[in-house]
C-alpha cells in the first residue's frame, strides 16, 4: 500500500509521519487481499481548520481509499491530532473489514 500524506496549514514533523505510518499499517494488512491487480494509494490529509481557534474541534484528518468495487471515504475532526488520526484509523479499518467480509462471502457463494 502507499501512502500519500498532506498537510494543510499544519507544520509536517516526522514523530506525525511515523505515527501516521505505524497507526495505518493495520489497514495495509486488510487490503493485502485487494492488491493482487496492482498497488493500492491511501492518501491521508491531516489539516488545522483555522489558525485563530484555540479551542474545539481544531484539527481535521481524512483517509481516501479506492478498491475494487468500493471507494473509501472517511473525515474526523478531534481538538488534538494524535486522536484524530486513531479515529480515522478506526473508522477506516472498520469499513474495510466490512466491505471485506462481504466481498470474500460473495466469492465463496
Amino acid at each position: 500500500m502507499k501512502l500519500t500524506l498532506t498537510f494543510v496549514n499544519l507544520d509536517s514533523t516526522p514523530s506525525i509521519k511515523a505515527y501516521v505510518e505505524t497507526c495505518f499499517g493495520s489497514v495495509a494488512r486488510l487490503i493485502r487481499h485487494f492488491e493482487e491487480g496492482g498497488d493500492r494509494e491511501l492518501h491521508v490529509e491531516l489539516a488545522r481548520a483555522t489558525r485563530h481557534h484555540h479551542k474545539g474541534l481544531v484539527y481535521r484528518a481524512s483517509a481516501r481509499l479506492a478498491l475494487p468495487g468500493k471507494r473509501f471515504e472517511v473525515i474526523e475532526q478531534h481538538s488534538d491530532i494524535r486522536p484524530a488520526i486513531t479515529a480515522l484509523r478506526n473508522r477506516l479499518r472498520e469499513a474495510v473489514e466490512r466491505f471485506k467480509d462481504t466481498a470474500v462471502s460473495k466469492r465463496r457463494r
